[in-house]
């Protein structure tokens, strides 16, 4: 009878010691880009020149992209895009599933989802296709995005 309690205790610290083990491994595994991240740029090809943000939320599979000019008296969000995203070494590959734009009659993003009317349009008014591949880098706070030769730098907020 004691050696079956024994078995039994062991056996209990065993399985305890492995479901923690477990979750202690599992909360490591979140990959280093997920998050979410802000760039801010100056654009002086206007007569004034206007910052423009972008914030990206990046989860393992998805990303949520939305960008933003600050005219001085207001912040007007322009567009947003959100899509699946996967990744491979220091690739990412996005696909779009949504795009928006800024209708300028109701100042409001007008969305347009894949597979409506009007998403090759909406597409090629971001400059973006069905599938887009970037390399990517971080380091300490800073997401660095590399696609067609150009490097944009995201802040980690």
């Amino acid at each position: 009878m004691i050696k079956f309690k024994i078995t039994i205790g062991l056996a209990f610290i065993a399985l305890l010691t492995l479901t923690f083990t477990s979750c202690n491994k599992d909360e490591g595994d979140t990959p280093d880009y997920v998050g979410t991240w802000m760039n801010e740029e100056m654009d002086y090809s206007m007569e004034e020149p206007i910052t423009i943000f972008t914030t990206l939320v990046l989860t393992e599979s998805t990303f949520d992209m939305a960008m933003s000019v600050d005219l001085g008296d207001a912040v007007i969000q322009m567009a947003g895009i959100k899509g699946t995203l996967s990744v491979s070494g220091d690739q990412f590959t996005i696909e779009p599933t949504s795009v928006a734009m800024l209708n300028f009659d109701t100042f409001t993003l007008e969305w347009v989802n894949k597979g409506e009317e009007g998403w090759e349009e909406a597409l090629a008014e971001m400059d973006m296709s069905e599938s887009e591949t970037a390399t990517y880098s971080i380091e300490g706070n800073e997401l660095i995005i590399t696609i067609e030769g150009e490097d944009q730098v995201f802040i980690r907020q």
